[in-house]
């Protein structure tokens, strides 16, 4: 029997990048149990037809904060469409599961599947890395100086995420293939009783343009979408990785 097939990301030079490929530490293992390394076995039939069971593990030290409704709603939903559009997997029911601690025993992710009347499972597990420091921001806002104007005291949130992708042969108990994606965004934000347009401000890894959320979501925010992007990333390697072994 051939292994799953595994992918991963890229190393990189950046200090910055290097602490996000290494925080927070994977977790599809402390869920599945061991996974050799290797190649799939059937990742060139047509299209699979799968559950998809969204994860979010707050369970590494340093963890952020569990995703609130939501995000988790929107990390669900993207994880769906990212999964249809762009790997031969379609994803035809959403299970839901009340509680799934890390347990190692990938039995229960098959017998999920079973109740639930599939035959393949992708489980997305989502998870992060959080950090805080105190800053001084600008007043413009601008990332790239510009404090002629003078600053403010704030702070900066960074956001470290990891998505694990796995896809399950619940009849053979057994994953066909895994890959992962990594993302970071930074957060920043004015001390209590700072006013500004231009605060809190999201700026992510893998784009140019700054989101403005509100104060009230702005962590929430923060975390959902640096977990969109590391998303973005594990579909990509998947997707690269079968178009390998077809």
């Amino acid at each position: 029997m051939k292994s799953p097939l595994r992918v991963g990301w890229p190393l990189v030079a950046s200090a910055l990048l290097w602490a996000c490929a290494v925080s927070p530490p994977s977790r599809l293992e402390s869920y599945l149990g061991p996974i050799p390394a290797g190649e799939a076995s059937q990742l060139g039939q047509s299209e699979f037809e799968a559950g998809l069971l969204v994860i979010n593990d707050t369970n590494a030290k340093n963890s952020a904060p569990a995703l609130l409704d939501p995000a988790m709603q929107f990390v669900t939903a993207r994880t769906k469409q990212r999964i249809d559009r762009d790997l031969p997997i379609k994803i035809v029911k959403l299970l839901q599961a009340d509680q799934f601690p890390p347990g190692r025993e990938p039995s229960r992710f098959m017998q999920l599947a079973q109740e639930q009347g599939v035959k393949y499972l992708v489980v997305a597990i989502f998870s992060s890395a959080e950090s805080e420091v105190p800053a001084a921001h600008p007043f413009g806002g601008s990332a790239q100086g510009g404090g002629g104007l003078g600053v403010q005291p704030g702070y900066t949130a960074t956001n470290y995420a990891l998505v694990e992708l796995a896809l399950l042969d619940a009849g053979a108990g057994r994953p066909l293939a895994t890959s992962e994606g990594r993302a970071w965004a930074t957060l920043d934000r004015l001390a209590m009783g700072g006013k500004s347009n231009v605060f809190p401000v999201i700026r992510r890894s893998l784009r140019m343009e700054p989101i403005y959320p509100s104060e009230q979501n702005a962590y929430d925010m923060l975390r959902g979408l640096t977990g969109d992007e590391a998303l973005e990333q594990a579909v990509m390697h998947l997707r690269e990785a079968w178009s390998r072994a077809s």
